[in-house]
This record gives C-alpha cells, structure tokens and sequence, in this order.
C-alpha cells in the first residue's frame, strides 16, 4: 500500500541511462599575427528507457515512452588577428545540425494525435561571434564579444529561435594567486514562430 501511494503521487516515474559518444577534431595554424581555427564533430546520445514507470488503471507498470536519443554533426571555423601584441580581433563561426531519431513533432493545425501528419524532429543552429580582447598591465584583459544565433527547426519551425547576446568581462591579476573576473552579459532570444 504504501508503494502504491508513492507511485500515485508521482504520477509516472522515468530512469534513464545514457550512452554518450562525442569526436571532436579541431586544427588550429599560427602564422605571424594571424590564428585560423577549422573543426568538425559528431556527437550520438542514446538513452536507455527500460525501467519506465507509470499508473494505469491505478496499477504501476512498465510502459514505453518516446525516446529522446539524437545525434548531430558539428563544424566551426574561426581567425584571430593580432592587431598588436595586447590588441586581438576575432570571429568564429559554429553550426549545429541535430535529429532526434524517435521524437515526432506534429503540425499546430492536427495536433498529436495517432495518424495525424508529423515529421521527426530536426534542427539547424547557426552562431556568429565577433569578439576583441585586449590585455594591459601584464596578463590584466579586457574583453568584448557579439553573438547572433539562428535556429530553424524543420518542421512548422516550433523551435525555433533568434538570439543576440552582448558580453563585457574584466579579468584582474593583482598577485600571483589572485584572480578577480567582472563580467556583464545581455541576451536576448526570440521565437518568433513557437506555438
């Protein structure tokens, strides 16, 4: 009895386990004042759901649920230039391409239900940065950095999303075993097609 009143007030219990598999390559080439970056990766999540509680009919029992695996490819590219040996400008660009392999998204128009047109989801994120670091007094830093990310999602874009975000950080090293970091960021995402 009491384990039937635990199960029916947490309604529907998940344990998952995860297999994670992540390559990441990234090459970065100095020559003179100039820093180039290129890199690719991949990475696979595959949860395992055996042990998937649930009440039905006032009974707790094992049902199976919608995973949440996914895996995606990665790629960036990037150059620093040192304008002088204190003063760097950078840009990077990063992208993301995701799939879910067994979660469906459905259309605002049907709704989830059985039969109705769904797509299995998917997701492009595309991030530009720009950034300046600038160092004074030793290894004292000044940083400023820019982002814009877009992400579509491919069907009826439920996910998707624009954000910018601003960021301002000091980095002071009064002693050898001291560090202070100030830091002030401003972020702002908007879903202009989120339903």
């Amino acid at each position: 009895a009491k384990e039937s009143g635990m199960y029916e007030q947490l309604g529907q219990a998940r344990t998952l386990e995860k297999w994670q598999t992540d390559f990441n390559a990234t090459n970065i080439f100095n020559f003179g004042q100039v820093r180039t970056q290129l890199g690719l990766g991949y990475t696979n999540d595959n949860y395992d759901e055996r042990d998937t509680t649930a009440i039905v009919g006032g009974t707790p029992t094992t049902v199976s649920l919608i995973s949440y695996d996914y895996h995606a490819y990665t790629w960036l590219t990037g150059i620093g230039v040192h304008a002088t040996p204190q003063l760097e400008f950078y840009g990077k660009y990063l992208g993301e391409k995701r799939s879910y392999d067994e979660r469906r998204t459905y259309t605002v128009r049907y709704g989830a239900f059985k039969g109705r047109p769904f797509e299995i989801r998917e997701f492009t994120e595309n991030t530009l940065e720009a950034g300046v670091n600038y160092e004074f007094a030793g290894p004292n830093e000044i940083s400023l950095e820019a982002d814009f990310v877009r992400r579509k999602d491919n069907f009826e874009n439920f996910y998707g999303f624009d954000q910018r975000q601003y960021r301002a950080s000091v980095r002071l090293y009064p002693g050898a075993r001291h560090k202070t970091t100030v830091t002030f960021r401003f972020k702002n995402k908007d879903y202009d097609n989120y339903w």
